[in-house]
């Protein structure tokens, strides 16, 4: 926004001439001189002539980077098209192109005020001498009248141009005719040779003029050419800056990808070595478990050596309240058949106690496994551990490395887009040095024709001249 504000007050030409913003959509971003197109797209705009005018720039832009382009279109204040003649680049970093002209009839009226001026000045000089020979035929008019035949043979030699021959009074009264020639006769004497003295002193300074002028124009037109191989000079040297900030952009991109990258990277070692921590601690959490599960085993093979022993006895005193049943005949039936029961459910016992022992013994095996790998994993846990830390000190490092060439390669972006534009100023201000090298030869060739003809003025005004005798 300050970009378009800043060249939206940039006029030049007494203000008559202005700025304008395109994208290389077609889109006009700034228009000094018709504010009402800024956010309309114009790619599709043809003038009077039928030309798009703005897609044939947009194109040439994109293949060149700079063009120049005649086109018709309406001055400040009017509807009505004229022709111009403008001139834009493109800025790559921003995607726009700045563009400016002038209209060819604003060209074509400083051409003709030139040469206005010019011939003004040589109708100047031809009046001063025209009055200077009409004053002096005034004055000899005015003086004719009395004595006509005493004064008839000197007019006619004064009339013949010779200033030599004094004219001589036959009468002594004053203010004769006579006498007002002899006055004449010496002043006008006088004033031939002054002017005589003038013009030799205007033909030597003519031609002076002249041969000046010419040099001036020589000296203007190889200014004209330094001027523009400056513009080149300087144009390449905008390019070159613009590809550097090119290439210093995409740097910068592929530096902040790069400090993303390693950022990312070292949050997710960072959680992984959060993760094998945690498994770490549920190892542990879990050999402990599991040794407590041996222990548990262990009491359980206790116990069940305990029902074992029970379950014996048991066996033991049924076999034993069985033989007394027998003995007691056919009053310990029943009690027999109960001892029986008893044996059997203390031999069912015996052998479940038998199966849990052998169960509880291989889960104590299969225990003391799991605590040896526990044991074993723990070492492994604790190395990917401390190489998840090295990790993520490592893509800190990489983190903080991408970042200062991330910094540098801003201040590098930075300095070449001042650069760039520094040097877009300084191909401008020699474009306008340029043209008015070129207005500069133009005018002193007008001059040195002026002065051509001044000195052939001041050589006719010299040959007039030689016709008075003094």
């Amino acid at each position: 926004r300050l970009a378009k504000n800043n060249l939206r007050k940039r006029r030049y030409n007494n203000g008559a001439d202005y700025f304008f913003i395109y994208d290389l959509t077609g889109v006009n971003l700034m228009h000094a001189s018709k504010p009402e197109r800024e956010g309309k797209n114009f790619i599709d705009t043809k003038d009077p002539n039928g030309k798009d005018y703005i897609r044939q720039w947009n194109d040439l832009l994109k293949r060149d980077g700079a063009a120049y382009i005649d086109y018709m279109f309406p001055k400040a204040g009017s509807k009505d098209p004229e022709p111009k003649i403008s001139y834009a680049k493109v800025f790559q970093p921003w995607g726009w192109w700045v563009g400016t002209g002038v209209y060819i009839d604003d060209v074509e009226a400083d051409f003709r005020n030139s040469v206005v001026k010019s011939l003004v000045f040589l109708v100047v000089i031809a009046m001063l001498l025209g009055g200077l020979g009409l004053a002096i035929s005034r004055s000899v008019r005015n003086q004719i009248g009395g004595e006509p035949a005493a004064a008839a043979s000197q007019v006619e030699d004064f009339a013949g141009g010779d200033l030599t021959r004094p004219i001589a009074s036959t009468s002594k009264q004053p203010g004769n005719l006579l006498s007002t020639l002899g006055t004449m006769q010496a002043r006008l004497a006088n004033i031939v040779r002054g002017i005589r003295s003038s013009t030799e002193v205007l033909a030597k300074e003519s031609a002076d003029l002249s041969v000046a002028a010419k040099e001036i124009s020589l000296a203007a037109g190889k200014q004209a050419e330094s001027s523009a191989a400056t513009a080149a000079a300087i144009e390449e040297l905008t390019v070159s800056i613009n590809e550097v900030s090119e290439i210093a952009l995409v740097t910068e991109t592929n530096s902040s990808t790069t400090a993303e990258l390693a950022g990312k990277g070292g949050a997710v070692v960072r959680q992984s070595a959060t993760e094998i921590q945690n498994i770490a601690a549920a190892v542990d959490e879990s050999t402990q478990r599991i040794q407590t599960l041996v222990g548990r085993s262990q009491e359980i093979g206790s116990i069940t050596q305990v029902i074992k022993e029970i379950a014996d006895q048991t066996n033991l005193l049924a076999l034993n309240a069985a033989i007394e049943a027998a003995r007691a005949g056919e009053t310990g039936r029943g009690f027999a058949v109960v001892a029986d029961e008893v044996r059997k459910l203390a031999e069912r016992t015996a052998q479940a106690t038998a199966e849990i022992s052998q169960m509880v013994t291989a889960i104590q095996a299969d225990t003391l496994h799991a605590v040896e790998a526990m044991a074993s994993t723990a070492p492994r846990v604790a190395q990917g551990r401390e190489l998840a830390n090295q990790a993520t000190e490592v893509l800190d490092q990489i983190q903080q490395q991408a970042n200062d060439s991330l910094s540098k390669a801003r201040e590098v972006a930075n300095a070449t887009k001042a650069q760039a534009q520094t040097a877009n100023e300084i191909a401008r201000h020699v474009e306008t040095i340029a043209s008015m090298t070129e207005e500069t030869n133009a005018a002193t060739g007008s001059n040195a024709e002026a002065a051509a003809q001044l000195k052939t003025l001041a050589t006719k005004l010299q040959q007039d001249l030689a016709y008075f005798k003094t």
